[in-house]
């Protein structure tokens, strides 16, 4: 009939609104955050810019060490992610791959860090992954906790991806392997090293 009001289902209303709720209470407790994307440049930026802040302050969570995973991690990341972490006393590791980050980059992201460690409370180290990237996805670990990204750090927001937490069950899992392609040097190499074989080389 013409102008008859649907019947009111409150129980479907309700539902939605519980599931709204849900996605923001996870995204205030940076558990689970998506980004949309957008085709209009001032939107991306936006986006981009509340997806920095977002890191930041998963980074500043850290009290002890640090680790930041990303084949594609640059010297500009670093500045625009490192350098953020206010408390002085955390260990910032930083993980990339030979695969993904040119000779120059190298030696770029080798000034960077030697700069900032001359300072006393300079303490970031990055490592390169040898050979083709054992790395694909992007990870954040501050201190038992760990998120995954589904892009590198400098695009992040700037496309449709999303951050997640991964449950504790399997935080360690994940963690145990980062520490063995940082920690080991069939994995990988200081970047400082690899940096100084360009330059001789």
């Amino acid at each position: 009939v013409v102008g008859k009001t649907k019947d009111f289902n409150p129980e479907y209303y309700f539902k939605n609104a519980d599931k709204e709720r849900q996605h923001i209470e996870l995204a205030e407790r940076k558990e689970f955050i998506f980004y949309a994307g957008a085709k209009d440049e001032t939107e991306k930026s936006k986006l981009k810019a509340n997806a920095k802040s977002i890191i930041r302050e998963i980074i500043n969570s850290a009290n002890d060490t640090c680790y930041l995973c990303d084949p594609y991690f640059s010297s500009m990341d670093i500045v625009q992610f490192a350098f953020q972490i206010k408390n002085s006393g955390v260990k910032i590791n930083i993980l990339n791959s030979k695969g993904a980050v040119t000779k120059e980059e190298a030696m770029k992201i080798a000034t960077v860090i030697n700069e900032y460690n001359s300072k006393p409370f300079g303490k970031i180290e990055v490592r390169i992954l040898r050979g083709n990237s054992i790395l694909h996805d992007r990870f954040i670990v501050t201190d038992k906790n760990v998120w995954f990204i589904g892009s590198s750090f400098n695009e992040f927001g700037n496309r449709a991806t999303c951050i997640a937490k991964v449950p504790d069950s399997s935080s360690n899992l994940i963690i145990k392997e980062i520490e063995k392609w940082y920690n080991s040097d069939n994995y990988s190499q200081k970047i400082i090293d690899y940096a100084k074989e360009t330059e001789n080389g």
